[in-house]
């Protein structure tokens, strides 16, 4: 929780209301997060991921819980390729997706993995299913749910960034995070802009993304605090 309260007041110190934080992946032995997780017991890392949430929240800093529904057993960080989950729905729902359920009521925001799972088609990134943003729901969380990188799912599902940004909308995303250069961001927006005048993305869709993604920004975009001294 100190270090919640620390890193925010940081962040707040540069004019930074949103963190891609704290991590309620489990560190499953040999897999990408073994070495940078809470822990690879269920209830210590729920236990952490909630004291690190009351930090941020002490600062005014929106807080990003990943990465649903769980990458710590992938075979690699999708970041650094295509990864995917061999846990079947059940063992998710045993084990993986308990911490972001025992804070769905406090997490303002919750982001999604650009991981592949055999829960699911064992092809499309979970940023980019609707049943895997559904799962996320079932858990009771109200908040805003930001994409993985919309970048890297392209990649993974062998479409252009465009394509990859108005499928995560469509599929539950109400932020989009997407780390590519200034080409690529063109594109998403571009794409989605499209999307919404020829109505393939659904406009209530879209009033219900741009009101979660609203709350978050009435709620934490405030004036960065002052510099201690």
């Amino acid at each position: 929780e100190e270090e919640g309260r620390r890193a925010g007041r940081r962040l707040r110190e540069l004019g930074i209301g949103l963190t891609l934080a704290p991590d309620a992946d489990l560190a499953y032995e040999g897999g990408p997060w073994a070495q940078r997780s809470f822990s690879e017991e269920v209830d210590v890392t729920t236990s952490r991921v909630r004291a690190a949430l009351r930090g941020y929240r002490a600062t005014g800093v929106a807080a990003a819980v990943g990465h649903f529904p769980g990458e710590g057993a992938a075979s690699q960080d999708p970041r650094l390729g295509t990864a995917t989950v061999g846990l079947d729905l059940d063992e998710l729902r045993r084990a993986d997706v308990r911490p972001f359920a025992a804070v769905a009521r406090q997490a303002p925001v919750v982001a999604m993995t650009e991981a592949l799972y055999a829960a699911f088609d064992s092809v499309t990134p979970a940023t980019l299913l609707p049943e895997a943003v559904s799962l996320l729901r079932d858990t009771g969380f109200r908040g805003a749910v930001l994409s993985g990188d919309i970048g890297t799912a392209a990649f993974a599902a062998g479409i252009d960034p465009g394509e990859a940004a108005v499928e995560a909308l469509r599929a539950g995303c109400d932020m989009l995070l997407l780390r590519g250069d200034s080409r690529d961001q063109e594109e998403a927006v571009q794409a989605v802009a499209r999307a919404i005048r020829s109505g393939d993305l659904p406009a209530g869709r879209i009033r219900e993304a741009l009101r979660r993604a609203g709350e978050v920004r009435t709620r934490y975009a405030r004036e960065p605090l002052a510099a201690p001294g």
